[in-house]
Formats: C-alpha cells, structure tokens, sequence
C-alpha cells in the first residue's frame, strides 16, 4: 500500500511541474520531505510502539508533501495538497508500519519579514496500521517489566484503519528566495493534530522543501 501512495506523490509532483509553466505568474508547485515526532493519542497504542522498541525493533520515520498555491497578491496564497506521514518500526522480516495520509487546503501568509511565512490548514485524512508481527512470548497480552508491568495492545486490536478526521495544521516557514522567481528552497515546522475516533494525534514536523513559482 505505501508504495502504491508514494507513486500518487510522485504522479503530483509531475503535474506541478507540467502545469506551472504556463501559470507562472499566479501557480506555484511545492514538494517537501522531512522528518517528524509523533504523539498518539492512544496510551495503549503508545505502550505498544515502547514495547516494539524495547523488543530491537528499529523505528524510520520521514514526511512527504506535495502541494499547489495560488498567489493572491503580495502577502496572501491559497494552498492545496496531500502529504504522508510514514512510521515503522522494523526488526528481521517483522514490522510495524503506519501511513498517515492526508489531504488539505489552507493560506500562507507573508507578514514582509522578508522570506517567512506562516501558515494554517484544514486537514482530512486517517491512519492505516499495517502489521507483520510474531507472537511475544507467547502472550498476546504484551507484558513488559520494562514498562512497569502495564498490559500493552494486542496486535489483533489494533484496527486496520481510523476513522477519516478533520483536523488542522499550523506551519512557520522561511523562503530563501522569496523575491525571485524559479526554483527556490525553503525551510519549515509543522504542528498537526488529527482525531483518530476518540483519540487525537498530535504530530510535529521538520522539512526541506523546494517552491516552483
């Protein structure tokens, strides 16, 4: 499934680039990756992914974005995109991962702090967990003395998919080039929080990102 929305990413990505050189003057096409912390809101869920740790597994996490803008004038442009945020936790031929999956709109601002702008979003997407994991010790229940004895999620509980949610993103990011045109590389933090039915994620985000204007 992950590599099926990496190709979509990438589909995007071209796009942008076919498309913004005809509407340059008002278009822009954004693609970003980075990296990002995640705060589950389950604390069952979270237990878990310390209980994976502590068994050797090894955690990979990065971010990928692609997006459009409409410049509608000097300080204010209209954003839309998609972006993907991917967490695993590895060990042998056992994983864990969770593909975070997103769609959104929002505005930028640029306040005439030269390069920098800030940025929110109305964000819909979900979570898909995607499980290839062996039994521990035989007990599904996942006791851990490490963890202070606390009972962890049965792997079989963990649901396939979340709910879809509509939350929001807060985004600070600086344009190194924010008075040319062309090709510019921009930096930038991001704050998410989606709902997951009763629970919300909280997930914090670091990026490099390159502005096609």
């Amino acid at each position: 499934m992950h590599r099926k929305l990496i190709s979509v990413w990438f589909i995007l990505f071209i796009i942008l680039i076919s498309v913004h050189a005809d509407y340059s003057r008002w278009l822009t096409g954004q693609v970003s990756a980075g990296t990002s912390a995640v705060i589950y809101g389950d604390k069952d869920f979270r237990t878990f992914n310390k209980y994976l740790l502590s068994n050797d597994y090894k955690r990979f996490m990065f971010t990928v974005d692609a997006s459009g803008g409409i410049i509608l004038d000097e300080h204010v442009r209209f954003s839309f995109g998609s972006l993907l945020n991917y967490d695993s936790f590895v060990k042998s031929r056992f994983n864990a991962v969770y593909l975070d999956y997103n769609f959104y709109t929002g505005i930028r601002i640029y306040p005439e702090l030269r390069g920098f702008n800030f940025g929110i979003d109305y964000v819909v997407g979900r979570r898909s967990n995607v499980l290839k994991l062996p039994l521990f010790d035989s007990d599904t229940s996942l006791t851990d003395s490490a963890l202070d004895g606390s009972v962890t999620e049965d792997p079989a509980d963990i649901v396939p998919h979340t709910p879809w949610g509509n939350g929001f993103r807060f985004t600070a990011e600086y344009d190194f080039m924010y008075d040319s045109t062309g090709l510019a590389p921009m930096v930038g933090v991001s704050w998410r929080c989606m709902p997951r039915g009763t629970f919300y994620d909280n997930i914090f985000s670091v990026f490099f990102k390159m502005l096609f204007r």
